[in-house]
């Protein structure tokens, strides 16, 4: 339940994280876009209230007195932290007025955006391009937002208002929108991320209890069952066995005391009834071996699994089984590794198809390794979903035993076809 907990906290980490960071980009860049908005908002604010009204008729024709008026302005009351450079254009692409005195006169072709904005009413900005020919004296500023606004001579002609502001400045403000909101975002997601891991905790509680007590209830059925297994056997191997045995015999004995008073067809008859039952004898007694094995203790675990593969070998099947521990193996594991064995089989024998079934048991270290291998058709979907159907739960329920011992069950299917059961279990 920890590692499933501690998956789910860094999974949430991870996720938020992911949020945070595009939550972080998302917010730079909406931040940045507000303050491009105040960036043309202080553009139309300028050129409406103090460009606009400096503007003389005869700026035009680069009047002295115009530009000097225009200088006036922009020098008292617009140049600063905000606007370091300014221009005014006519629709020829001259510029008439610049607080770089190089750069008035001088004519340079407007894009189309720009010639565009003569006839407009609002506000454009952009990253100034200092490569360039007209931003040739600006380059030392580094790199800057440039805002076109529309404005307009005494008579109407219209002109084209140029402010340059610092990119860092746009930047910084942009820091400053987005370092407000920041703080309650980030916030936001621990506190979700808080709030989630004890529900999350909680959950896994619950299904953690949830499984102990299906787990619980398996083991009870495996005890119930390997009890009624034991009752079952002993009362075949007690009575109709013991029965059946006594009967080929009786028969037997009659078939030779009668002989040289009854016909020979009859001797024949009572032999051959003699061996079918000595045949189901030995049918129960196999059946016997598989609902309880009386030799897993006694004989070993080695001797219990070979006595399983008698059905599979009885049909003509190539079983190999390969017992080779180096170490004691306590009788808990001997009894689920039976199971395994067991299951395994007879899944092999009922759906596999198979021509050769390989069982190896190994001791590597402290742990032991089971190994049931077949060449068949392998445990198919369906299988196991009519297995399930079926209330037949043999493979999950050893796969839960299994995990319960400490240790690993696989269930897989083998490359060129066939299925493969690998367990590892502790010794301890």
């Amino acid at each position: 339940m920890r590692r499933a907990l501690t998956v789910f906290a860094a999974s949430g980490l991870l996720v938020l994280a992911v949020v945070g960071a595009g939550g972080v980009i998302l917010a730079r860049r909406t931040a940045t876009e507000e303050a491009v908005r105040d960036a043309l908002i202080l553009t139309e604010v300028v050129g409406d209230s103090l460009i606009e009204p400096a503007i003389r008729e005869d700026l035009d024709a680069g009047d002295p007195g115009a530009i000097s008026a225009v200088d006036d302005v922009v020098r008292a009351h617009v140049l600063g932290d905000s606007i370091v450079r300014t221009k005014i254009w006519s629709r020829d692409g001259r510029v008439l007025y610049s607080d770089e005195p190089r750069a008035i006169g001088q004519r340079f072709e407007l894009g189309e955006d720009e010639a565009s904005l003569f006839d407009g009413s609002s506000a454009d900005a952009g990253v100034t391009d200092l490569g360039r020919p007209e931003n040739a004296y600006e380059r030392h500023y580094g790199k800057l937002l440039e805002v076109y606004y529309p404005v307009s001579t005494p008579s109407g002609s219209r002109l084209l208002f140029e402010a340059y502001l610092p990119y860092a400045t746009v930047a910084g403000n942009g820091a400053q929108i987005w370092g407000r909101f920041a703080p309650t975002m980030f916030v936001g997601l621990v506190t979700l991320e808080l709030v989630q891991l004890p529900l999350a905790w909680s959950l896994a509680r619950a299904l953690r209890h949830r499984q102990d007590e299906r787990e619980s209830l398996l083991r009870r059925a495996v005890t119930a069952s390997e009890r009624e297994r034991r009752t079952i056997a002993g009362e075949l191997h007690d009575g109709p066995v013991q029965d059946l045995l006594g009967q080929s015999y009786a028969l037997i004995a009659t078939a030779d005391r009668h002989s040289d008073r009854v016909p020979d067809l009859v001797v024949r008859d009572l032999h051959e009834m003699a061996a079918r039952t000595r045949s189901t004898v030995q049918a129960l007694r196999s059946l016997l071996i598989d609902l309880y094995p009386p030799n897993l203790h006694s004989e070993g675990l080695g001797a219990a699994i070979d006595d399983l593969a008698g059905p599979l070998r009885a049909r003509g099947v190539t079983t190999v089984v390969d017992v080779e521990p180096s170490a004691p193996i306590p009788e808990h594991l001997e009894a689920l590794l039976y199971r395994v064995s067991r299951e395994a089989l007879r899944n092999a024998q009922q759906h596999a198809d198979a021509s050769r079934v390989d069982v190896t048991l190994r001791t590597e270290g402290a742990r032991v390794l089971l190994v049931v291998t077949d060449d068949g058709v392998g445990l198919l979907p369906e299988v196991r979903a009519e297995q399930r159907a079926g209330g037949h739960l043999g493979l999950e329920l050893i796969e839960s035993l299994v995990r319960d011992a400490g240790g690993s069950a696989s269930i897989g299917a083998v490359e060129g076809g066939g299925t493969r059961v690998v367990v590892e279990v502790p010794l301890a």
